[in-house]
Order: C-alpha cells, then sequence, then structure tokens
C-alpha cells in the first residue's frame, strides 16, 4: 500500500483516539518533542510518518495501541493490514539478507575445501599424494604414526592449565569427536590463551607419542563450528584425564569426608547469578541440584562460571568433579579445576504446561517461568514458534514482550524436553475465545475495584 494510503489510514486511528489516549501516545512516541505534540489530527499524521517514516510509523503505532491501550475492532481493522504488508516486506529483506549471507559462507566454504585439498594432497616421498587429511580419533589412536597432512576435528571437552607459568609446561586437553576421546598436550603460551574449553578446532601437524597427542607452535590451530560429541564419549574425558571421580547420590556425599572429589547428577532447582567476592576478587556462581536423595548447593568458580551459561532451572545435569566443602554443618560442592557440567540428554515428552511469567525475550528464543507436571521451571521456546502459535505479532523483542505479557498465564499442549520446547500445538478457536473471555473478565474486575 502506498504511503497515502496508510497516512489516511493513520489519520482515521488518530481521529478514533480521545485527548487522554493522544496523551498516552505522545508518551509513548519519544521522537515527537513537545514543541510539535498537536491535537491536530491531520498534522500529527504528517508528523509521525516525517519522525518515523512511513513503515516503521506502522510498527511504532502497533505498540503504542498496546500501550494506550486501543486495541478496539476498529482501530486493528485499520492497521492489520499496514502490519501485515511491513512484516511481509521485512521477512522478504530478510530472507534476501539471508541468501547473501548464505552466499558468502558457501563461497568462503569452497575456498576453504580448495586450500584445504590442496594442503591434504602434498606428494609423499613416493610421488603419490595422500588421501582426506581429515581422520577421527577413532583413527588416530589405531595409527602408528601422524602423516603432516593429517588432521582432526574436535571438541575441547576438558583442560588444565599449567600450575606455573612456563614455556616448557604443556597445557592438558581432553579432545573428543563423534568416535572417541584422546589426551592432547599443548606447548607454547600462545596456544594456551588461544584454546578454550567447551570450543571446537580443526588442528593439523599433529605428533603422536603413545596415545598422546602433542601439538606445538608449528602446528596448525583455528577454530570451527561446533563438533557433535555424544555424552558417552563426553563423559570418558574424565578417565582420559585420570580424574574419574566415584558417582554418588546427594544423600550419600553430604555423609563423604570434607575435601572429597565427587560426580553427581540431578534437575538445577535454583541458579543464581554471578556474583564477585573476596579481596582477590573471584568469580563465582551457585546453582542448586536434586536427586531423589536431597538437594545440595554447586558452588562454580572463576572461569568454570562460564559452563553455567545456557543452565535454566529445570535442566538435568552431571556434574563431575566437585569437592565435599562444610560450612556452618551445611555440605556444599565447589568446583575444581576439572569440572565440567554436562547437559543430561532426556526424551521429548508430551505435557501441558502454564505459562507463568515472561523472563527474557530474544527474536531467537523466549524463557519463561512455567509450570509443568505440578514443579515451576524455566523452559525455553523459540520466539517465532510461540508468535505463531499465540497469534502474537514478532516485530520486535520488546513489543512481543509486552503482548505476551498480556497474554499469559495460559495453558498449552507441548513436547518438551528437558527446558526446550519443541513443538507446540496449535491454539483452536474455543481456546482463543476462552483466553479472550477470561481477559475480559480480569479487565471488569480492575475496573470495579478502581
Amino acid at each position: 500500500m502506498p504511503k497515502n494510503s496508510w497516512e489516511k489510514d493513520l489519520l482515521e486511528i488518530l481521529e478514533d483516539m480521545d485527548d487522554n489516549e493522544c496523551d498516552r501516545l505522545f508518551a509513548y512516541l519519544g521522537k515527537i518533542p513537545k514543541s510539535e505534540r498537536t491535537k491536530n489530527r491531520p498534522k500529527l499524521a504528517e508528523i509521525i510518518i516525517e519522525k518515523y517514516g512511513a513503515d516503521p510509523s506502522v510498527l511504532k503505532i502497533r505498540a503504542a495501541i498496546d500501550y494506550i491501550p486501543k486495541n478496539d475492532g476498529h482501530v486493528l481493522k485499520l492497521l492489520q493490514p499496514h502490519v501485515e504488508r511491513v512484516e511481509s516486506m521485512k521477512k522478504k529483506e530478510e530472507a534476501l539478507k539471508r541468501k547473501h549471507e548464505d552466499e558468502k559462507a558457501n563461497e568462503r566454504k569452497r575456498k576453504k575445501a580448495a586450500d584445504d585439498s590442496r594442503n591434504s594432497s602434498h606428494p609423499n616421498e613416493d610421488g603419490n599424494a595422500h588421501g582426506s587429511w581429515k581422520k577421527t580419533i577413532r583413527d588416530v589412536r589405531s595409527s602408528d604414526q601422524i602423516l603432516p597432512s593429517d588432521g582432526i576435528e574436535v571438541k575441547v571437552v576438558m583442560m588444565q592449565l599449567p600450575k606455573k607459568a612456563s614455556k616448557s609446561a604443556p597445557m592438558i586437553l581432553a579432545v573428543a569427536d563423534e568416535t572417541d576421546c584422546m589426551k592432547v598436550l599443548v606447548f607454547g603460551e600462545k596456544l594456551h590463551s588461544q584454546i578454550k574449553e567447551g570450543k571446537s578446532y580443526r588442528i593439523h601437524h599433529l605428533l603422536k607419542d603413545k596415545d598422546v597427542l602433542k601439538v606445538n607452535i608449528k602446528s596448525q590451530v583455528s577454530e570451527i563450528r561446533a563438533v557433535e560429541v555424544p555424552q558417552e564419549i563426553e563423559e570418558s574425558a574424565d578417565e582420559v584425564m585420570g580424574r574419574k571421580s566415584e558417582k554418588m547420590s546427594i544423600d550419600k556425599v553430604k555423609n563423604s569426608a570434607e575435601g572429597t572429589e565427587v560426580t553427581v547428577s540431578g534437575r538445577i532447582t535454583r541458579i543464581d547469578d554471578v556474583t564477585v567476592v573476596g579481596k582477590d576478587r573471584k568469580k563465582k556462581q551457585d546453582f542448586q541440584l536434586q536427586d531423589d536423595t536431597g538437594v545440595v548447593d554447586v558452588c562454580m568458580w572463576e572461569n568454570k562460571t562460564k559452563q553455567c551459561k545456557g543452565l535454566y532451572v529445570g535442566d538435568s545435569v552431571m556434574v563431575t568433579n566437585v569437592k565435599t566443602k562444610t560450612f556452618k554443618g551445611a555440605v556444599s560442592l565447589n568446583s575444581t579445576g576439572f569440572t565440567r557440567v554436562v547437559k543430561v540428554q532426556s526424551e521429548p515428552k508430551k505435557a501441558t504446561i502454564k505459562l507463568l511469567k515472561v523472563t527474557k525475550v530474544t527474536m531467537k528464543e523466549t524463557v519463561l517461568d512455567a509450570e509443568v507436571n505440578g514443579q515451576v521451571q524455566s523452559a525455553v521456546v523459540g520466539s517465532r514458534l510461540l508468535s505463531k502459535t499465540c497469534g502474537l505479532p514478532l516485530a520486535d523483542s520488546k513489543s512481543f514482550k509486552k503482548r505476551l505479557e498480556k497474554y499469559i498465564p495460559v495453558s498449552l499442549e507441548v513436547q518438551i524436553e528437558g527446558t526446550q520446547i519443541k513443538k507446540i500445538e496449535p491454539i483452536t478457536d474455543d481456546d482463543t475465545q476462552k483466553k479472550k473471555a477470561s481477559q475480559k473478565k480480569t479487565q471488569m474486575k480492575n475496573k470495579l475495584k478502581n
């Protein structure tokens, strides 16, 4: 629709507002200075389009309608075609942008593949070219030697920095791929700062010494996309690093001696924010773990706090190599240099959940407090999926959050895996009518109170 069509409908929307509603509109539209605020509706329509632009002003007015609120049928009927047009254009622009980005990424991949092909095809002493450069951990374990052109793509599951700053002291890694897990010694301070736990790397020019790989300054190390590692292989990293601690129930942990190194599994029931404590300003983050035998607090220190990123209340995890500590009669668990927090995969299950509170919204995902099987936990769902199911526009995360806060509490039939909502059953017309009736009833009660 052309600009003058939107300007005509915007004018009709503004003329449908009383002065109080117009004042709330000004409060929401921050770009209009007080000197230009007018109750002259035609002039105001021109100012709004001038300040925000024709298409952006459509979404701004849609959000303002929720803020005022002015959600009557006539206004929404005027507004909706313009919202759909702008959102459709935005989707096309985003799709075109993604296409260009994909084309650039594919071009980079083609160049990288060509470079890898050249690097992996150097002739050997007999004049023959070697085969594919990529080897799995299983290949490496079974080989007597590694060729200079051979390389691996692995995830750093566990790492231990040298205790003392020394050019000769190696950093010790447990790396894994889909086939196996292996110990790697990394020499060189530059590589020590480059390699991070939990990241994935392509490594060329390795040396093999019995069952250990060695990486030095002559090796080529580059970060790559995440390498998928089966849970049972990732768990074997403790054994590879020689830190296989005993798996215990929480009840048994609480009856263990001070300083006992253990591994525990359970469901997260609380996660605190990262804090800084003590004179030496150490980072600290606590979370609470529960199993069938009890609950215990787990305290993650310094760089181990990074392992709490992406964890939510309701996640099932295994926490390895933590030490018991008793303070004022209460037993807790402290992280060590070998501590890992591993999410335990659970089978997707169908459930009726009740969304209670919105805690975080991005264009990618929404995090909510939800009641699942009588317990309150976090629930993480793709914002587009939630928008489509609930019929709420996803123009931007801020306005979507406001609409969602008005929409909940609501019960949904979902397929959930841990805290991740994988699928939501469509809401029927009957469900929508019931929801609207409930919202009207609540509004009436509020009016009577006031």
